[in-house]
């Protein structure tokens, strides 16, 4: 049966009382649990890179001679107001200076947070008025709240408005550091629609390692050892099985250019890391990773550790378990003739971690 958040904290409360009755609240188990699962998910991870590897699809936006796509279009705000923001009338231009103003007056908070002015908000919305926007007038009770089109965000090119953005929220209840990313994108900023894919903490973005330029055909072409977080770097490259020597792709920085072998718009996959699931209330029904759920036993002792500060180093007994279970996973990563891990087809596409 699948092991939900319920089950971890009775567990972690029944390690830790044997030692010392904790007054600890469920929540906080919630957050204790998920650190254990973070801090076990990084050993994983250091034995095995292919584990929660995934995939995305895009499209090539243009797709003629000298077309450009930023492999690496990374934004910071400080919340993405999903889902919804209050009702607004959009003002101004389109693009550059573009404004949504509430249409009723109140102070504006998204996910949980008030705002302040300065403070740059996503507005993941199919809708043309999508994008990310600045914070210039935070609302009163006799004023409305008004936001307007980051100047890094307000014009489509390779640098800003495209298909690929990646976009990461600092503060928020529910979506703090949960990656969102512009799937697609028509073009031209408040007209076209787009699409958004808001991660939840099932799918949180970890580092780019892959990219393949028309995938599912006989002309695909990989592009090795992409990663947009320099914490991931040196996590491997991917290297394709069947390489298209006549196609040609220029990196340079972070950004592909078509060249004249590639005249037709196409689509492109990314191959990134993802995180494990964190749980977000004590009665999250979902259950821990598949790939995590051998390990309760660690992870659970973990939690309990760290909520009575026994380091993983002391003589502790759970702390000497920790380190035993360690070793049996370890164990089943070695091979007999001595040789580092490696992983092989990762989600059956024929690509090699190195």
């Amino acid at each position: 049966m699948a092991i939900a958040v319920a089950a971890l904290i009775d567990q972690a409360k029944l390690v830790s009382n044997n030692r010392r009755n904790l007054a600890i609240a469920d929540q906080d188990w919630v957050t204790l649990i998920n650190w254990a699962i973070e801090s076990w998910y990084k050993f994983r991870i250091g034995l095995d890179p292919g584990l929660y590897f995934e995939s995305q699809d895009f499209a090539l936006p243009g797709g003629a001679a000298g077309s450009t796509f930023n492999l690496d279009l990374a934004f910071l705000v400080r919340l993405v107001a999903s889902p919804s923001l209050p009702s607004f009338i959009q003002g101004g231009p389109a693009g550059v200076g573009h404004t949504l103003t509430g249409a009723a007056n109140g102070a504006l908070t998204v996910d949980g947070v008030l705002t302040v002015v300065g403070d740059r908000i996503l507005w993941p919305t199919s809708a043309s008025s999508g994008g990310i926007y600045t914070v210039t007038q935070v609302g009163t009770a006799g004023l409305p709240y008004i936001l307007t089109r980051a100047t890094d965000f307000d014009q489509a090119g390779p640098t800003e408005f495209q298909a690929g953005a990646i976009v990461t929220p600092t503060a928020g209840l529910t979506l703090a550091n949960d990656p969102v990313i512009l799937t697609s994108f028509g073009g031209t900023v408040d007209v076209s629609t787009m699409t958004w894919l808001v991660n939840d903490v099932k799918g949180r973005f970890r580092a780019l390692h892959g990219v393949d330029v028309n995938p599912d055909t006989g002309a695909r072409y990989t592009l090795r050892g992409r990663n947009f977080r320099q914490r991931n770097e040196g996590v491997g490259g991917w290297i394709p099985t069947s390489w298209c020597p006549f196609r040609v792709y220029d990196l340079r920085a972070n950004m592909l250019v078509v060249t004249p072998y590639e005249a037709s718009a196409g689509n492109y996959r990314v191959y990134y890391r993802a995180a494990p699931y964190k749980f977000a209330t004590p009665t999250d029904g979902d259950p821990l990773d598949a790939v995590l759920e051998p390990d309760v036993e660690a992870i659970v002792k973990l939690a309990a550790c760290s909520a009575l500060n026994i380091e993983e180093t002391s003589d502790d007994p759970y702390a000497k378990r920790i380190q035993a279970i360690k070793a049996e996973v370890q164990a089943s990563y070695e091979r007999d003739d001595g040789q580092a891990f490696q992983i092989a087809d990762v989600e059956d596409l024929g690509g090699y971690l190195r």
